[in-house]
């Protein structure tokens, strides 16, 4: 590149930071067409561009090819300001960018690919004109770099541009995002007012959309609203109050077919991290608004908002369980890493009928009762979802150790859950363990043959259930517990 060309986009980067969308850049495009309503707006830093588009001009006789050369560089920087200079230089004439786009999408043909750095610049720049002929460009099903992980900014801002640019959110969610991928662009929506019954026909019915991005090292997630005239608009969720915040949160997860829930769990996250700082008027304006299913699965999220609604709400416990729960799922404290859920549990028995005697059986089986829902709610989620299931199946431990569930226990001996073959072996001391004994034996006789999948696990599952049911009735080991245990068929 020209080193003068360099210079002067390098000159006009400085400038950058008194525009307003410096801090989210790559996804300046998307705020810049939600607050467009419809019509094409300038970039608000335009003059600045303006004037730094004249003076590279006059030191470059091909200006737009440094730019392209900046653009496909390895300072990002300096491809973003060349993106926004490009932008003004095509106002105009966006044709010329769009015949970039058209050729990006020839060389991909009919094979799905991923986007280099070069392209999902020329993506953005194009983007920033607001013209009603680019998101038809950008239709194609292009592969992101990374289907294991977070879109990028600018993946997000090439799939976004095109449902902020009116696109139908049925077609943009199932054709925009490869089934493989769909687990990196983390976005979640509901319709709030559909035109048909199809979702696909929904036109620009009302919405709400939550999505993340990652720049710069730094994951950052956004709230979309369009409201049923097709205004709308698009904000960090940092700007959202509390109450609000956490009213279309629930509102979006609770109807979303999709639910995404890692990224549930990100803006939980964000309220956690953020609880001293928040409006706690406003927070509990949203939190009273809550189910109490909804007030657990926000404190499993978020530990630091359960000591507020148990105080405020009045749910005695909530935030020791919640505490105590998510300890389990960690090695703090443990000598053996990696033990399973029901070892840790059991080695804090002691611990749990003490929670069981402060706060009431009641209270815990209205808690473990919810998680158990909240999970069920869970299932068709991706494997990110996996907190949860975690939890409920700490939970579902809880209840055996606390005696709480034996009939449950007694009916799902029927099933093939190794689970609950180890926790009908946590339940508390019985007067005459013979009965529980026996069917614990039945079912390591039916096993035994290994004749269908599955059964070496169930077996070893049932082994530990007897191993448990023995050490909690006071014996060392299983052996001596079934030698000393009269059975019903040996009496």
């Amino acid at each position: 590149m020209n080193p003068e060309a360099h210079r002067q986009i390098a000159q006009a980067r400085a400038a950058c930071t008194g525009c307003p969308y410096h801090g989210v850049c790559p996804l300046a495009p998307l705020f810049l067409q939600a607050e467009a309503r419809g019509e094409r707006r300038p970039h608000p830093h335009a003059p600045v561009l303006a004037q730094h588009l004249a003076e590279l001009r006059a030191v470059s006789e091909r200006p737009e090819r440094d730019l392209l050369e900046a653009l496909g560089g390895a300072d990002e920087g300096l491809a973003l300001v060349a993106g926004c200079l490009l932008a003004v230089s095509c106002w105009q004439a966006p044709e010329r960018l769009r015949r970039l786009l058209a050729g990006i999408r020839a060389r991909g043909g009919e094979e799905q690919r991923q986007l280099g750095p070069l392209e999902e610049q020329i993506v953005r720049a194009a983007a920033l004109l607001q013209d009603p002929q680019v998101p038809p460009l950008l239709a194609a099903r292009w592969r992101l770099v990374r289907g294991d992980r977070e879109v990028t900014a600018y993946e997000a801002n090439r799939l976004v541009t095109r449902l902020i640019s009116g696109e139908s959110p049925g077609r943009w969610w199932d054709e925009a995002v490869v089934e493989e991928d769909r687990g990196a662009f983390e976005a979640s929506f509901v319709l709030r007012e559909k035109d048909s019954m199809d979702e696909s026909a929904s036109g620009s019915g009302a919405l709400d959309l939550f999505f993340s991005a990652r720049a710069g090292g730094r994951s950052a997630v956004f709230y979309y609203r369009r409201d049923g005239h097709g205004k709308q608009a698009l904000v960090p969720i940092e700007s959202i109050r509390p109450d609000s915040l956490l009213k279309r949160l629930f509102k979006v997860f609770n109807t979303d077919r999709r639910k995404t829930h890692r990224l549930f769990a990100k803006i939980a996250r964000y309220l956690n991290n953020e609880f001293g700082r928040l409006d706690k008027r406003m927070l509990w304006e949203g939190l009273k608004q809550l189910e109490r299913e909804q007030q657990i699965v926000l404190t499993l999220y978020a530990p630091r908002l359960g000591k507020y609604i148990e105080k405020r709400a009045r749910f005695p416990g909530l935030y020791r369980l919640a505490k105590f729960l998510h300890r389990n799922l960690t090695d703090k404290g443990y000598p053996a890493r990696g033990a399973p859920s029901h070892a840790k549990l059991y080695a804090e028995r002691a611990q749990v009928q003490t929670i069981l005697e402060a706060y009431g059986k009641e209270a815990f089986k209205e808690f473990c009762r919810h998680v158990f829902r909240i999970a069920e709610a869970y299932r068709p989620g991706p494997a990110s979802a996996d907190l949860i299931f975690r939890v409920a199946e700490a939970a579902y431990f809880l209840t055996a150790l606390g005696g709480l569930n034996p009939a449950g226990l007694e009916l799902s001996l029927e099933g093939r859950n190794p689970l609950a073959y180890i926790a009908y072996g946590l339940q508390p001391p019985a007067r005459n363990p013979a009965r529980r004994l026996g069917r614990l034996l039945q079912a390591r006789a039916r096993f035994a043959a290994g004749e269908r999948s599955g059964d070496r696990e169930l077996l070893a599952a049932v082994e530990q259930g007897i191993a448990y049911m023995a050490k909690i009735h006071g014996f060392e080991d299983a052996e001596s517990f079934e030698k000393a245990v009269a059975l019903p068929s040996q009496a």
